[in-house]
């Protein structure tokens, strides 16, 4: 690979990162008002929304390979252990996100959870709306 075409590709992987992370601070401030709790500023956001991604992903990532490991010693099949990590993983990752926002906005964690709650709606919510847009696209693609 040429040195341009990789400063390319790392070019657009971070401003996908980028735009990633600042639908994720938007979404953040978004939930906070419809939780009815004061809306931290942006620098405020940045940092809860960066400390939130990062234990999500270490939590996550530790569920996981812990269930991935237990599947592989117990000989169960391990198409199954993703599913299950998944399940597991996401009333740990609520306590988690819950418990960070909470103590770094000093809130209660009720109000912690609430704000996940409505984060985690709105998107499953785009996600939902997105596949549906590209089934119908695919499903008229095929008449």
């Amino acid at each position: 690979m040429k040195p341009l075409q990789l400063l390319l590709l790392l070019t657009c992987a971070a401003f996908v990162l980028m735009a990633y992370f600042v639908f994720e601070v938007m979404l953040f401030r978004l939930s906070c008002s419809l939780a009815k709790l004061p809306r931290p500023t942006v620098p405020k956001s940045v940092g809860i929304v960066f400390a939130v991604l990062f234990a999500g992903i270490l939590t996550q990532g530790a569920l996981g390979g812990i269930v991935t490991e237990a599947y592989l010693a117990g000989g169960y099949p391990l198409w199954e252990a993703g599913l299950v990590a998944f399940c597991l993983g996401l009333p740990v990752h609520m306590l988690v996100c819950a418990g960070l926002h909470a103590k770094l906005m000093t809130i209660h964690l009720t109000d912690g959870i609430a704000v996940w709650v409505i984060e985690k709606s709105i998107k499953f919510g785009v996600l939902l709306v997105g596949g549906s847009v590209v089934g119908l696209v695919f499903l008229l693609g095929r008449g």
